[in-house]
C-alpha cells in the first residue's frame, strides 16, 4: 500500500513510523508544510527510506496567516529542480483562512507552481473552495495539460504560458470541490488521493464513482494534531478504512452487489491503488 499524503515531519516519531512502513512494505509521500520544514526534514535519515518521497511544501494556511512570509518564497526559489512537492495549494474556505489573504496566496501558489512545472514534479494539492482557481494556477504555469476544454478560466483556453504543459503529475488531496470542477480535474489528467474521512462523505459517495480507477490513491493526512505520535497499525489503519470505504462507493450499484462489500472487490481496488501509486511516485 502506499499513503499519497502525510505529514511525517509532524509527528513526534517519524523514524518508528517509517520503519514501520518499511517492514510492512507501505510508501509514504511525506508532504511538508513550508520550505524550512523541508529542508529539515530533508536532512533527517528517514528521508532517505527507499519507501519515502519528501515533498516541498507551501501549505496555504501558512501563507495566509502569514507563517510563510517573503523570505520563505525566496528559499523556495533558490531550490531548484525538486521532483516532489506537497503539500501546496489554496483554500478560499471562509473557516480556514481571512478572505484577505486570497491574493497572497494566489501570489504565493504561483511560484511553487512555477518550480513544479520547471521540474515535472509530482505535486499534491490542498484544494478547499479552490479547485477552479489551483486549476487555473496550475495551467497558467505549464504544469498541467493545457488542451482542458472546460476550463473555467482563461488558462484553459490559451494554454500554458511556458510550453510545459502536461509535465507535472498533480493529485488533488482529499478533493472537495464541485462535480464540474471534478470533470474539469479528471480532463486534465489529476489523480486523487482519498482518505477515510473523505469516503463518509455525502459528496464523495456521489463523486468518487466517477474518477477513472487510474487515478485513484489512498492517503491518511495523519497525524490528526501536530507534534502527535503514530501508534502502531494507526497509519495502516487508516489506509484500510479508506480502502474498504472507497470500496463500498464504486461497487454501490453493480449487479449482484451487496449489503457488504465484496472482498474481491476490495483486493482487486488496493492492487489499483498500489499499481497507480508505484507509477506515480517511482516506487
Amino acid at each position: 500500500m502506499c499513503d499519497a499524503h502525510v505529514h511525517l515531519d509532524l509527528m513526534s516519531n517519524a523514524a518508528d513510523v517509517v520503519a514501520r512502513a518499511e517492514r510492512d512494505g507501505v510508501a509514504l509521500f511525506a508532504n511538508t508544510v513550508e520550505p524550512a520544514a523541508y529542508l529539515a526534514a530533508r536532512r533527517e535519515p528517514w528521508s532517505f527510506s527507499p519507501n519515502v518521497r519528501l515533498g516541498l511544501g507551501l501549505h496555504p494556511w501558512w501563507v495566509a496567516d502569514g507563517r510563510v512570509g517573503d523570505e520563505d518564497l525566496e528559499l523556495l526559489d533558490s531550490l531548484g529542480d525538486v521532483p516532489y512537492v506537497g503539500e501546496v495549494g489554496l483554500d478560499f474556505s471562509d473557516r480556514h483562512t481571512d478572505p484577505a489573504s486570497h491574493d497572497r496566496q494566489l501570489a504565493a501558489f504561483r511560484r511553487v507552481a512555477r518550480v513544479a512545472a520547471r521540474s515535472g514534479a509530482v505535486v499534491s494539492i490542498h484544494s478547499v473552495a479552490s479547485v477552479d482557481a489551483c486549476l487555473d494556477v496550475l495551467q497558467e504555469a505549464g504544469a498541467l495539460d493545457s488542451a482542458d476544454a472546460g476550463a473555467a478560466g482563461t488558462a484553459g483556453a490559451t494554454g500554458a504560458a511556458d510550453g510545459a504543459a502536461g509535465r507535472c503529475r498533480c493529485v488533488l488531496h482529499w478533493f472537495s470541490g464541485s462535480t464540474p470542477e471534478l470533470w474539469r480535474a479528471i480532463r486534465a489528467g489529476c489523480y486523487f488521493s482519498v482518505n477515510e474521512r473523505q469516503v463518509r462523505t455525502r459528496r464523495a459517495k456521489e463523486q468518487l464513482k466517477l474518477v477513472p480507477a487510474d487515478r485513484l490513491l489512498l492517503e491518511t493526512d495523519l497525524p490528526a494534531h501536530e507534534g502527535e505520535p503514530l501508534l502502531e497499525g494507526e497509519l495502516e489503519g487508516s489506509l484500510e478504512r479508506a480502502l474498504v470505504g472507497l470500496a463500498r462507493i464504486r461497487s454501490a450499484g453493480r449487479a449482484g452487489a451487496g449489503p457488504q462489500v465484496d472482498p474481491a472487490f476490495v483486493e482487486a481496488l488496493r492492487a489499483t491503488c498500489a499499481h497507480n501509486s508505484r507509477r506515480l511516485l517511482g516506487l
